[in-house]
């Protein structure tokens, strides 16, 4: 028997003929004991708290790029389609409100849109970035060719030039839905337990397990 293994069974055995003082020593190590105990709980429920805070607050920047990549998007395709509408109605004092304002703002939709698309990839994944950046492209070529048919002088080639443009602005509204759902989908923000698909002829944001939402 080892130096420790005596001396704990003599003051054991020391003990044993005080029991008020065994029993202040068992009391001694209950408490402490049960400190340890209470200690490695409490330290466990802190890194779970800290954990649902900051996870929570991922959830919460990713809700707001969502909101924010949304009003980006249908700011451009409401800014765009005033201008072809106007121009197609020959409506000339609202298409030329419609056209300024389009020239006014286009740049800084641009320079939001690329910006929220750096966002997605840390708040995201790089294929949400990706996702970002293609509809940016196609974005960026519509608004080229806008900006072409404003600066157009000639009104039958502003005219061919518009007609050109009508088929690109109009898919735009199921375009910007279905990105922004498929980026909800990766990060579980859509419905609990839920999956979002397409109506056939429907808005991609009116569709709700194959039904219509409210």
């Amino acid at each position: 028997m080892d130096f420790w293994s005596q001396n704990l069974s003599s003051t054991i055995g020391q003990l044993e003929g005080h029991p008020l003082l065994m029993a202040a020593v068992s009391f001694l190590v209950g408490a402490l004991s049960k400190g340890a105990i209470d200690h490695w709980f409490q330290n466990r429920r802190l890194r779970f708290e800290r954990d649902n805070a900051r996870q929570q607050k991922l959830v919460d920047a990713q809700s707001a790029l969502l909101v924010d990549l949304g009003r980006v998007c249908w700011k451009f395709r409401f800014d765009a389609i005033r201008v072809a509408y106007h121009w197609r109605e020959s409506q000339l004092e609202k298409y030329q409100n419609a056209a300024a304002n389009y020239v006014e703002n286009c740049w800084q939709s641009l320079s939001d849109l690329r910006f929220i698309g750096t966002q997605a990839s840390w708040l995201f994944d790089d294929s949400a970035q990706k996702a970002v950046e293609k509809f940016y492209t196609m974005v960026e070529q519509i608004d080229t060719q806008i900006e072409e048919a404003i600066a157009e002088l000639d009104v039958e080639k502003r005219g061919v030039l518009f007609k050109r443009i009508d088929p690109k602005i109009e898919p735009l509204r199921e375009q910007i839905s279905a990105l922004i759902l498929n980026l909800a989908r990766r990060v579980n923000l859509t419905p609990s337990g839920k999956h979002l698909s397409r109506v056939p002829g429907q808005p991609v944001e009116l569709a709700y397990n194959g039904e219509p939402l409210p």
